[in-house]
């Protein structure tokens, strides 16, 4: 990447060949990854599964043309794991299991030392320190369907637990700029979770109705700073809803939708607010044939 400034020179009202460095970049990011693997994997009538393992190998440098100070050359090894199970247990139920250990590396501009001024108001400094950010990811479902009842059940959870998360830090000064970094923050992580019921209703050889209430909640948690002060944001929302699906063969077809939804935001920091917000949506669809 490269991008040159040079400094106005008052005296010829033009701008000479002196290039102002703390304006200018002119750097080559390299990113090398080796990564060795191992899958294992079963599969029958019913179940299928799969072990998949690796190891990472990664380098990540930064050769700067006119900060030959900043360059900077970082190694990272890591594993990284995946595993999923899924479990037909008829035709019509199922359960799905899976789990993915990822390890992220911070980009490069996170990475930098030198400080970069093309914002006045916001200066930024990278961290060379930085350590890769490791995601723990839970994903499981069980879904079942009766075809002769019309009628099905379906619950699903997925969730994040992050170690090293970067983030941005950023203090404000007494003149109201700011200088911006990133660290390493532990304790964030995201879950979500629904649960649906399904029931069919034939109303006569052309005309169906499918009606599915639901409810669903996030769990939240991320961390933030103000000025040095490290705080957390724990935001829970819980919200339900009913969908239908009105289909008139070969006439029209009629999907009403509704949501309502109530979060509540949390704060560790004193002199930040607890925050409540009550939402609802609705909309409808209508397609004629």
């Amino acid at each position: 990447r490269k991008l040159s400034s040079y400094d106005f020179n008052e005296t010829t009202d033009d701008y000479n060949d002196a290039i102002n460095e703390d304006l200018s970049t002119n750097y080559e990011n390299i990113n090398q990854l080796n990564k060795p693997s191992v899958i294992l994997g079963f599969r029958n009538d019913k179940l299928s599964s799969n072990f998949e393992f690796n190891y990472l190998f990664r380098t990540l440098e930064n050769n700067d043309a006119l900060r030959p100070t900043y360059n900077l050359t970082r190694k990272f090894e890591a594993v990284e794991l995946s595993y999923y199970l899924s479990y037909r247990m008829s035709p019509q139920k199922g359960l799905y299991f899976n789990y993915r250990l990822n390890n992220n590396v911070p980009n490069i501009l996170q990475l930098q030392a030198f400080r970069d001024v093309t914002n006045p108001l916001n200066t930024i400094t990278g961290n060379p320190f930085l350590r890769p950010t490791t995601r723990h990811n839970l994903y499981a479902y069980y879904d079942t369907f009766n075809m002769q009842k019309g009628t099905g059940f379906f619950i699903y959870m997925n969730s994040d637990v992050f170690e090293d998360y970067v983030v941005a830090k950023r203090t404000v000064n007494p003149d109201l700029t700011s200088e911006t970094t990133y660290v390493n923050v532990n304790g964030a992580y995201r879950w979500n979770g629904e649960i649906d019921y399904r029931k069919k209703v034939t109303i006569d050889s052309l005309k169906t109705i499918e009606f599915t209430p639901f409810i669903s909640t996030t769990l939240t948690r991320s961390i933030n700073f103000n000025n040095d002060i490290q705080y957390t944001n724990n935001m829970k929302t819980i919200g339900t809803g009913l969908s239908a699906r009105f289909v008139w063969k070969d006439v029209m077809e009629f999907r009403p939708y509704y949501y309502v939804s109530f979060a509540n935001n949390e704060y560790s920091l004193p002199a930040l607010k607890n925050e409540k917000l009550l939402t609802h949506s609705a909309n409808f669809n209508t397609v004629a044939y």
